[in-house]
């Protein structure tokens, strides 16, 4: 059962800022492929299910901190697409791998309908955060 906790509005920023990076090809080409030293997909995954609790804020009654249930039903695609991608790949391979495999195209489309029906709820919760304005 979701439990409300202090910070949570600056966790679940968090969490649509990541979704935000899993929403847009040209961002995962510039920083997760072109960047050497770091797997962005393993820590940005790590992140959203082990730091922000992603699966906890996706089960969370409708109306909490403002999101709709249209919002929440996209955070659980997400999620579930996002799980069932990694069952089939390992998140330790190498990004240029990750985001070229034919699944990696439902990660992206379920990460951008996410953006998409929450953008009010961004808009005026994130922003002042330093999530920043959301493009597309």
């Amino acid at each position: 059962m979701f439990k409300k906790n202090p910070g949570d509005l600056n966790v679940l920023c968090g969490i649509m800022n990541t979704i935000r990076d899993f929403s847009d090809r040209e961002y995962q080409k510039r920083v997760w492929i072109d960047t050497d030293g770091v797997d962005w997909y393993l820590e940005a995954f790590v992140s959203l299910l082990d730091d922000y609790r992603l699966e906890d804020f996706a089960s969370m009654p409708v109306g909490t901190y403002g999101l709709g249930a249209t919002e929440l039903q996209s955070l659980k695609i997400f999620l579930s697409t996002l799980l069932r991608f990694d069952e089939l790949y390992n998140a330790e391979l190498p990004d240029d791998v990750i985001v070229s495999a034919p699944e990696w195209n439902g990660v992206v489309s379920a990460a951008a309908e996410v953006i998409k029906v929450s953008r009010s709820w961004i808009e005026e919760h994130c922003d002042a955060s330093g999530m920043g304005a959301i493009d597309g």
